[in-house]
């Protein structure tokens, strides 16, 4: 059963706090790359070196985000996320200070790490102690603030460049600063599952395994240009390789003693549709990034103004997170899943082969962002709350944070690598495209004919 909503003190305060702090770590993966001219400019440091301040933060976000959400089911939330919002706070604030690049990667790996937490214990904090009955319309307005935070980042950025960029981040760390003493009253003390064990060395293997497949995959990236063909062999065999471990440790991962709850729960026939999905809607979400170049060589668009045909999506998608999470609590997730695995690869047809001009792209990445919110973000989260014991809130919001992730990190190498055998052409970009949707069918029907498990 549900805890009562009267559990948590002033509720609609609590949750416009909880907004507040998911607008702030969007907005600190937003508004880097706006920000890398004039931060190259004033540490005398390359804008190709630059990329690491969002790569540092999006990878130990990711390692981070299981690690942290299982022991916050073990440990409680309420002292897990004051220190996690804590750590961000100082680590944002201390960028305001900085006058030397190391540390600047050093506060934006601080900030991934707390990011990695932060997320998967605000959906669980929905999920212990907001009515279940509103549950889906609270997890897609969280979707839509992250989203607009990232609309308002580029805009926040052009308008601080003329003032002093690292305002943003002295006026984000002092009021985070002020948010885990406000947390401590609101917040009530949970009994966390004593339960719960943790097998450390196979879960610590397994996410050193995938890291470094993950940074293999990074360096594969940069060979691309020199070694195309060759990289694609080897990261075909890596691919392979990687699928063999992973089979292995799901064998081994069922013969450990039920009392490992994370994983003889977690790692279960029955979470396969949604990992997979997961999986697919970080690809969705890499194959994106490379939509406005291709609009450059489509319709011969400069890269400023192509820059800006990414805003019907994501507008649309800040839309549809809202409206898909208002029907998740009146219908069944898999029937939302459904829709947006159906029609994302129909819709991104659509916009490869029949966009003949700048008005019908417009219009089709309108509606290919209504069906890709359909899935990506809210849909999955609340399925996985639907399926996942009681006694793990935040783990399986870990779990999907981690596998998104990851599905971004691979996407983004393979779709690369794509594009570079294609040298950039507009049969590379047309190509990825493709090649996310060739990956959609497999996902989709092995969903589709597992249906039961949503029932």
């Amino acid at each position: 059963m549900d805890h009562p909503i009267n559990k948590i003190a002033f509720p609609k305060l609590t949750f416009a706090l909880l907004a507040l702090v998911i607008f702030c770590v969007a907005l600190d993966i937003s508004i880097i790359g706006p920000l890398m001219p004039v931060i190259s400019q004033q540490f005398n440091v390359p804008v190709s070196e630059l990329s690491y301040l969002i790569s540092l933060f999006v990878f130990f976000g990711i390692i981070s985000a299981p690690i942290i959400s299982i022991y916050t089911d073990r440990i409680g939330i309420k002292i897990i996320f004051t220190t996690l919002i804590f750590i961000f706070a100082i680590s944002t604030l201390s960028i305001a200070f900085l006058s030397e690049m190391h540390s600047f990667y050093l506060s934006r790996s601080l900030q991934g790490i707390a990011s990695g937490g932060i997320f998967p214990i605000t959906l669980a904090l929905i999920q212990k102690y907001y009515d279940s009955k509103k549950r889906g319309l609270l997890l897609g307005l969280i979707g839509s603030i992250f989203g607009i935070a990232f609309l308002l980042g580029p805009i926040i950025a052009g308008l601080l460049i003329q003032i002093n960029w690292q305002l943003i981040f002295l006026f984000q760390g002092l009021f985070l600063c002020c948010i885990p003493v406000l947390f401590v009253f609101f917040i009530p003390r949970d009994n966390p599952t004593d339960r719960i064990k943790v097998p450390l060395k196979e879960l610590f293997l397994f996410v050193a395994a995938l890291s470094l497949s993950f940074i293999i995959l990074i360096i594969l990236r940069n060979l691309i240009f020199s070694f195309k063909y060759w990289v694609l062999f080897i990261l075909i065999a890596l691919i392979f390789k990687l699928i063999y471990v992973t089979r292995i440790f799901f064998d081994r991962v069922q013969k450990l003693d039920n009392d490992n709850l994370f994983f003889s729960l977690l790692v279960n026939s029955k979470f396969l549709p949604i990992i997979m999905i997961a999986l697919l809607a970080g690809m969705y979400e890499s194959v994106l990034l490379f939509i406005p170049a291709m609009v450059v060589l489509k319709f011969s668009l400069n890269p400023s103004d192509a820059s800006f045909m990414m805003l019907p999506i994501v507008f649309s998608m800040v839309i549809g997170s809202t409206l898909w999470g208002y029907l998740l609590d009146k219908n069944n997730p898999y029937i939302v899943l459904r829709f947006g695995l159906l029609l994302s690869p129909l819709f991104l047809i659509l916009l490869i082969y029949f966009s003949f001009n700048v008005y019908l792209f417009v219009f089709l990445g309108i509606v290919l962002g209504i069906a890709l919110s359909a899935f990506i973000g809210t849909p999955i989260r609340y399925a996985m709350m639907s399926l996942a014991p009681k006694q793990l809130a935040t783990a399986p919001q870990g779990l999907i944070s981690f596998l998104q992730g990851g599905g971004r990190l691979v996407g983004a190498s393979l779709f690369g690598l794509v594009i570079a055998i294609y040298n950039e052409s507009l049969l590379g970009y047309e190509s990825t495209l493709l090649l996310c949707i060739i990956i959609t069918v497999p996902i989709a029907n092995y969903f589709l004919r597992n249906k039961g498990v949503f029932y």
